[in-house]
C-alpha cells in the first residue's frame, strides 16, 4: 500500500517536472496536507452560517437586550433600524459562508480569496455595528460594545492571516 502511494507520488512528480522543463515554473507537489481545509469546509464555515443565522434572528428580534428590548428601543428609536440593517447583513454573511464552503471544497480558483473576503466582512460588519449603534446611543465604544464584538473583530484579522499563510502555498490545487 506504501508502494502504491509512492508510486504515485512520483508519478505527480515526473509530471510536474516535464512541466517545470517546459516552462519553468516552480515545483511544488500535488500531495499536501489538506487537515485545515478538511476543517474548514466540514465544520468551521457550516458553524459561522449557522452562527450568522442565530446572530441576524437576535438582532431582528432584540434577543440581545435581555428583555429590556422595549425599553431599549423606546430610548434609542434609530437603534431598531441598526439591529434590522444589520440582521439582514448577518444573513448575507451566512450565504457567502455557504457559497465560500462549496467553492473551496470543489477547489475552484479564488476560493481562498472568498474565504479572506469573508473574514473581511465578517470583521467589517462588526464593526459598523459597533459604530453605527455607538452613534445611535451617543455612548463611547467601550461602554457600548462587549467583549464578543471585539472578539469577532480580532478572530477575523487572525483567521485572514492563517488562512492566507496556508492557502498561498496551496494556490496551485485551486484550478477549477
Amino acid at each position: 500500500m506504501d508502494l502504491n502511494k509512492n508510486s504515485k507520488t512520483r508519478n505527480n512528480w515526473a509530471a510536474l517536472d516535464r512541466e517545470d522543463a517546459q516552462d519553468d515554473r516552480e515545483f511544488v507537489p500535488l500531495d499536501m496536507p489538506m487537515n485545515w481545509h478538511n476543517f474548514l469546509i466540514y465544520f468551521l464555515l457550516w458553524a459561522n452560517a449557522v452562527t450568522m443565522i442565530g446572530t441576524g434572528l437576535m438582532l431582528l428580534t432584540g434577543v440581545h437586550y435581555v428583555g429590556l428590548a422595549d425599553l431599549v428601543y423606546d430610548h434609542f428609536e434609530d437603534l431598531r433600524s441598526v439591529d434590522i440593517f444589520v440582521a439582514v447583513l448577518c444573513f448575507y454573511l451566512a450565504a457567502y459562508a455557504v457559497i465560500t464552503r462549496f467553492s473551496l471544497a470543489n477547489c475552484k480558483s479564488g476560493a481562498p480569496s472568498l474565504l479572506m473576503g469573508y473574514y473581511a466582512a465578517n470583521a467589517v460588519v462588526a464593526l459598523l455595528y459597533l459604530l453605527l449603534a455607538s452613534a445611535m446611543t451617543g455612548m463611547p465604544l467601550g461602554q457600548f460594545s462587549s467583549f464578543v464584538i471585539y472578539f469577532i473583530i480580532g478572530d477575523s484579522v487572525v483567521f485572514i492571516f492563517i488562512n492566507s499563510a496556508y492557502y498561498s502555498r496551496r494556490t496551485h490545487l485551486f484550478t477549477h
